[in-house]
């Protein structure tokens, strides 16, 4: 029985990460996923608790959400690098990673005393 309440709790933060992060990209439910291919019911299913994921359904989540595995796991943060901002841009339109572009170039100008 303890195991079950252990696989209930874990449940709960993963689908609390998920949600979250979905929030803080202004993703709605349905939009994601249709992106990942599941239902909304099971997505929220999900988001509650009251589903596990697969590790495909991970993957995809962790891909479509551009956060970590580990993180929607663990709730660890891992440090950032160069493979996982190309990830997330390579999911976002061309217009969107122009102006991710402008904003980065802005950004080092300005943290470089330019």
């Amino acid at each position: 029985m303890a195991a079950k309440q252990e696989n209930k709790a874990f449940y709960m933060e993963v689908g609390n990460r998920v949600r979250t992060v979905r929030e803080n990209l202004g993703l709605t439910r349905k939009e994601l996923a249709g992106r990942i291919g599941l239902s909304e019911y099971f997505l929220v299913s999900i988001e509650n608790g009251r589903k596990g994921i697969s590790i495909a359904t991970l993957c995809k989540l962790s891909n479509t959400l551009c956060t970590p595995a580990e993180f929607l796991l663990t709730g660890r943060e891992s440090p950032s690098d160069v493979t996982s901002i190309t990830a997330m841009l390579s999911t976002m339109e061309p217009r969107v990673v122009k102006g991710a572009e402008r904003i980065l170039k802005a950004y080092l100008l300005a943290i470089r005393g330019i």
